[in-house]
């Protein structure tokens, strides 16, 4: 059974229909006059709208009626958010990427604490503490610390370690822009972070490279930013290699390069390029946000980062040990880096590494 199928036999049964989370699934107009309200860990996304509808955040949750709430989970981290909304006391339970959708997801199903407790395992294992002293401010370090703590702890409640500013483009940076910026976006998704990063510099740059391989996101950016000036869009992943890999698409945040385990017809094969490889001209700015194929693209960008220092923010929390080979690589590269790190949402995803010269 489907979505649509679980969403339509909630409302027969008076459900309140409330979807956590605006990332998986695609279909959501065929059902949007049954959904109440979307929720989001993020920040940014709440108090805006998706599909006409307003996102909250968790809280709002807690308002209704946990017998008659029926949640959908619309993300790739449906074991996490699963375990989220099972602590605060809900059961009616569903994701399209658990099993079939119309299967409630059973409390005893969930084992994303043993995801935190190896990654602390791993982390703990490895020269943490040389990481810890590579940080430029207190804050860093504080972030830090408490990330361990609740990877040890299994605490998804990431709330107390947010920072209330914004993702990827933020104070750490803001004094050092230029009117000249060369800003490389890999990841690009919906392209909110191309937006964001013009906001940012208000309106004040060079040129645009963005990267997007997933053929679903590519096409969006084509048709939305095709016009725009001094902005250069590629259907390609940014990697160590330029060459050919496989694509677990999904058209949504969630689409990754991985390796070539599963059906062709779960994979689509794309083109990946190296930074250094395509780029002739001084990089500014770097953001990488890819699923866990940050450490890659890094080493295939490792000629620009030495050559530019351009300042960097990268996602640190995709793979089991990001957060220890990430900053121990850029360090390796510029040791005279200042790195910071944040957290950026209640969950336990979006923590960034940011370097500057």
């Amino acid at each position: 059974m489907s979505v649509v199928s679980t969403c339509i036999k909630g409302y027969r049964e008076s459900k309140k229909i409330v979807f956590f989370g605006t990332g998986t699934y695609s279909n959501l107009w065929n059902i949007q006059p049954l959904i109440s309200f979307f929720c989001d860990n993020s920040l940014l996304r709440q108090g805006s709208e998706f599909y006409g509808l307003p996102i909250f955040s968790p809280d709002k949750l807690l308002e209704e009626s946990k017998d008659d709430t029926l949640v959908i989970i619309n993300t790739e981290y449906y074991q996490e958010i699963a375990k989220q909304l099972l602590d605060m006391g809900f059961e009616h339970i569903y994701s399209n990427e658990y099993k079939r959708a119309n299967e409630r997801i059973p409390p005893d199903s969930i084992n994303q604490m043993n995801f935190l407790q190896r990654k602390y395992e791993v982390i703990t294992r490895s020269d943490y503490r040389k990481v810890r002293e590579l940080f430029a401010d207190d804050l860093s370090r504080e972030v830090f610390d408490n990330l361990l703590r609740k990877y040890k702890y299994c605490d998804f409640n990431f709330a107390d370690i947010c920072s209330q500013d914004y993702i990827y483009f933020n104070d750490i940076f803001r004094d050092d822009l230029s009117e000249d910026e060369v800003y490389i976006d890999a990841g690009v998704y919906d392209g909110r972070t191309l937006v964001d990063f013009i906001r940012f510099a208000r309106g004040k740059y060079k040129r645009i490279y963005a990267f997007e391989p997933d053929l679903i996101g590519y096409a969006a950016l084509k048709r939305e930013f095709l016009d725009c000036d001094n902005m250069i869009l590629s259907q390609s992943g940014l990697s160590d290699v330029d060459g050919e890999a496989f694509l677990d698409m999904r058209g949504t945040m969630s689409s990754k390069i991985t390796n070539c385990d599963k059906t062709e017809d779960d994979l689509t094969r794309i083109t990946t390029v190296k930074l250094d490889s395509i780029i002739d001209e001084p990089v500014t700015f770097i953001k990488m946000d890819i699923e866990g194929g940050e450490y890659n693209a890094l080493c295939g960008s490792r000629v620009t980062i030495v050559k530019c220092k351009p300042k960097l923010a990268i996602s640190v929390y995709h793979e089991l040990d990001d957060l220890i080979r990430i900053p121990l690589l850029i360090h390796s590269m510029v040791p005279e880096y200042k790195l910071y790190l944040r957290h950026h949402t209640v969950a336990h995803v979006d923590t960034v590494l940011y370097a500057k010269p």
